[in-house]
C-alpha cells in the first residue's frame, strides 16, 4: 500500500492508492476527519475540491458491482457536460443532483427560491416524506458558474468520473444498496482472515416502500386460529397416545399421528407467519408476504406423510393381523373429546375466515376456495378432517365391539388416512395457486379502472395487468393514455376564453416579440418559451400520474389490500 500527502486547492487531502492484482483505486477526502469518514458516510458533505469516497474494492470480490469508466468514455462525458454548462436543457433537477454535478449546496440554491425557480414534486420514496424540490437546469447552471466558474467546474466534474463516484451513483439509486454494500464489506474481511463479532440488526434500507407495510400494529392473519390448534392438538395427541399404547388400536393410531402431524404443524406455520411479517430488506424488497404459502406448502407435506401415510400403511398390516380389540369404551371416549375439542378449533378457524370473506365481500366457501388466507384455511380445513376422523373411529370400534371383528377397526384407520390425505391434497392445491400468483377478482378490476376513467385527465386504459402476490399485498399495472388539453387547462388553470388566465398567456406570448431586439432574438424566445412550458408539461404530466397511482391504491384498499404496488405507465 502507497500512501502520499498531497496539498490540493481546498484543503490539505490524502491520496491513497490501493493495490490488489492488476487494480488500482485512487481517492482524494478530506484530511480532517478521514478515519471515521467510511462510518460516517451518509452524513459526509460534498465541498468545491472534496469527494466522498467511493465503495473501497479488495481483492476483486466487489468488482461486480462496480466497472471503472475508461478514458474514451471520461471524454465522451466530459464533452457532454461541456454541452450542459454551454445549452443547458429545460428540465427539472433535485438538490443532490445539484451537488453532486454542479458543486451547489442548499445554501447556495436559497438564491433560487423566487416564484417559477423551484417546483415541488411528491417524494418517490414513501408517502410519509416531505415534497422534494425541484430546480430548473438553466438556473442551477447559472448559479454554478457565477459561483465556480466553468474551469474549475469542469474540472471537478472530471475528477469526480475519475474517482468512481459517477458509477456508485447508479448502486445509491439501488433500494438496499447500502445493506447489500455492508454485507459485502463484512464478507471481504473475513475472507481475508480478519473475524470480527457483527451484531444482528434489524434490516435498514435507506429507502422505503411504504406502501407495502399496511398492517403495523395489528395481529398478524392466522396466528390466533394456529395458537388454538397447538394447544388443542397437543392434548388430544398426549391422550390418543397414550391410550393407543393400551389398546393397539388401528383407528386411535391414525387418528393420533393426524393429531402429531397438527401439532408440528401448528408450530411450524406459527414460525413462518412470524418470517412472512417481516419487513421488506434489501433482498426483498417487496416484503416477505410469500413465506406464508411456503410455510403452509411444507406444512400440508408434512401432514400427507405423517397423517396419511403412516396411518395408511399401519392400517394395511392390521388387516392381516390377528388381535384383540381392548377398552373399547376408552378408545370411544377419547374419540367423542377428540371431536370435541376439534370443534373449538374449526369455531376460531371460522371466525377468521368469516371476517376476512367479509373484508372481501364474497361468501365464505367461496373464500376457502380462492381467498389468499392459507394459514386459517389449513386449520379450518384440518379441524374440520379432525372432526370427521373422529366420527369415522367412533363408528369403527362400535362396529369392531359389536361384531368382534377387527376388521372395522382397521378399516376406519385406513379411512381417517385417506381423509386426511385429501384434505392435504386439497391444500397443496390451494398453495400452488397462490405461490404461482393470480390476479385480483375481475370485480375489483373494473372498479378501479372505472373510477380512473372517469378522471378528466384519462383518455382510456389498456393492457391492465394485476396478480396478488401476499395475502393483502397486490400489484397493478396498466398504460394509461392521457388528455394532454385536459392536462395543461388544470396547471394553467385555463378553463374559459376570456379569462384572467388566457389574458395573462396572451400578453405572455406578446412579450416575445415586442420585446425582441432582432427576429433571431425573438426566434429564440419562442424557442425558449416552447421548450420551458414542455418542461412544465411534463412535470405536471408526473403530478397526474402520481395522482392516479394514489387513486387506484385508495380503491385497492378499501378492497381490503393494505399492501398496494401500482405501476401505471403513459402510452
Amino acid at each position: 500500500m502507497k500512501r502520499s500527502i498531497l496539498l490540493l486547492s481546498g484543503g490539505l487531502c490524502k491520496r491513497t492508492t490501493y493495490t490488489g492484482g492488476n487494480r488500482h483505486n485512487q481517492r482524494c477526502i478530506l484530511a480532517w476527519g478521514c478515519s471515521t469518514l467510511l462510518a460516517h458516510r451518509a452524513r459526509s458533505h460534498y465541498t468545491f475540491h472534496a469527494h466522498i469516497p467511493t465503495l473501497r474494492q479488495k481483492q476483486g470480490h466487489l468488482n461486480q458491482y462496480k466497472t471503472n469508466l475508461t478514458k474514451e468514455q471520461i471524454q465522451q462525458l466530459l464533452g457532454q457536460y461541456r454541452h450542459t454548462l454551454d445549452n443547458p436543457d429545460h428540465t427539472l433537477v433535485t438538490a443532490k443532483h445539484c451537488k453532486r454535478r454542479y458543486a451547489i449546496t442548499r445554501d447556495d440554491l436559497k438564491q433560487l427560491h423566487s416564484p417559477g425557480q423551484v417546483q415541488a414534486k411528491e417524494n418517490p420514496y414513501g408517502s410519509d416524506n416531505r415534497d422534494l424540490e425541484q430546480y430548473w437546469l438553466k438556473d442551477v447552471v447559472k448559479l454554478a458558474k457565477d459561483i465556480h466558474g466553468v474551469e474549475a467546474l469542469i474540472e471537478r466534474y472530471r475528477r469526480y468520473l475519475e474517482s468512481g463516484q459517477a458509477e456508485e451513483e447508479t448502486y445509491r439509486k439501488v433500494y438496499g444498496w447500502s445493506e447489500i454494500r455492508k454485507q459485502m464489506e463484512i464478507a471481504v474481511e473475513q475472507r481475508a482472515g480478519t473475524q470480527q463479532q457483527q451484531q444482528q440488526q434489524n434490516a435498514r434500507s435507506w429507502r422505503r416502500i411504504a406502501s407495502l407495510r399496511g398492517s403495523v400494529g395489528k395481529q398478524p392473519l392466522g396466528l390466533n386460529s394456529v395458537k388454538q390448534s397447538f394447544i388443542t392438538n397437543l392434548g388430544i395427541f398426549s391422550t390418543k397416545l397414550g391410550v393407543w399404547f393400551v389398546t393397539g388400536s388401528a383407528a386411535m393410531f391414525a387418528d393420533c399421528m393426524h393429531s402429531c402431524a397438527d401439532v408440528l404443524n401448528a408450530t411450524y406455520r406459527y414460525y413462518g407467519i412470524h418470517k412472512a411479517e417481516g419487513t421488506p430488506d434489501a433482498y426483498h424488497p417487496y416484503g416477505h408476504e410469500r413465506k406464508r404459502f411456503v410455510f403452509a406448502d411444507r406444512s400440508a407435506c408434512g401432514v400427507l406423510v405423517i397423517g396419511g401415510l403412516l396411518p395408511f400403511l399401519h392400517g394395511c398390516h392390521e388387516l392381516n393381523t390377528p388381535r384383540e380389540l381392548l377398552l373399547p369404551g376408552a378408545t370411544i371416549a377419547v374419540f367423542c373429546v377428540s371431536a370435541l375439542l376439534e370443534s373449538l378449533q374449526v369455531k376460531k378457524a371460522y371466525c377468521e375466515i368469516q371476517s376476512l370473506a367479509k373484508e372481501k365481500d364474497v361468501s365464505v366457501p367461496e373464500y376457502l376456495k380462492s381467498g389468499s388466507e392459507i394459514m386459517s384455511v389449513s386449520t379450518f380445513t384440518e379441524a374440520c378432517v379432525g372432526m370427521v376422523c373422529s366420527m369415522i373411529g367412533i363408528v369403527g370400534v362400535v362396529a369392531a365391539w359389536t361384531t368382534g371383528a377387527v376388521f372395522w377397526d382397521s378399516l376406519s384407520g385406513i379411512l381417517i388416512a385417506g381423509g386426511v390425505s385429501a384434505a392435504s391434497a386439497f391444500l397443496l392445491h390451494k398453495n400452488e395457486a397462490q405461490l404461482v400468483g393470480c390476479c385480483l377478482p375481475i370485480d375489483v378490476v373494473v372498479r378501479v379502472t372505472n373510477r380512473m376513467i372517469a378522471e378528466e385527465v384519462v383518455t382510456s386504459v389498456h393492457d391492465i395487468k394485476t396478480e396478488v402476490y401476499g395475502v393483502t399485498a397486490v400489484r397493478y399495472k396498466a398504460e394509461v393514455i392521457f388528455n394532454a388539453e385536459a392536462i395543461t387547462r388544470r396547471y394553467l388553470n385555463l378553463h374559459s376564453v376570456p379569462s384572467t388566465e388566457s389574458q395573462k398567456l396572451t400578453e405572455e406570448v406578446e412579450s416575445l416579440f415586442r420585446d425582441a431586439e432582432s427576429p433571431i432574438q425573438a426566434q429564440e424566445r419562442v424557442e425558449d418559451f416552447m421548450m420551458r412550458n414542455n418542461a412544465i408539461f411534463l412535470a405536471n404530466l408526473c403530478t397526474e400520474l402520481n395522482r392516479l397511482e394514489k387513486l387506484v391504491k385508495d380503491e385497492l384498499r378499501k378492497a381490503g389490500y393494505t399492501g398496494v404496488h401500482v405501476d401505471l405507465e403513459p402510452w
